[in-house]
């Protein structure tokens, strides 16, 4: 496995964890099958930004090495 695949997958895991204590606290009435749509798209937005932020600290090391 690629350092940057577990850097993403992690970071997915950790914004997962985040969204659903914010949801825990302020909505914890909410229907199940909600909650779990709320969980596929915030693990969805997290491994987009994970991947963002590992692609950008990739360039920026390829940059640095390269010159």
């Amino acid at each position: 496995m690629k350092k940057g695949n577990l850097g993403r997958a992690l970071f997915a895991g950790i914004f997962v964890g985040m969204i659903s204590f914010i949801k825990e606290l302020f909505f914890p009435e909410l229907n199940s099958f909600i909650s779990i749509a709320l969980m596929v798209v915030a693990a969805f937005i997290g491994y987009s930004l994970g991947n963002k932020i590992w692609v950008r600290r990739e360039e920026e090391r390829n940059t640095k090495t390269t010159t």
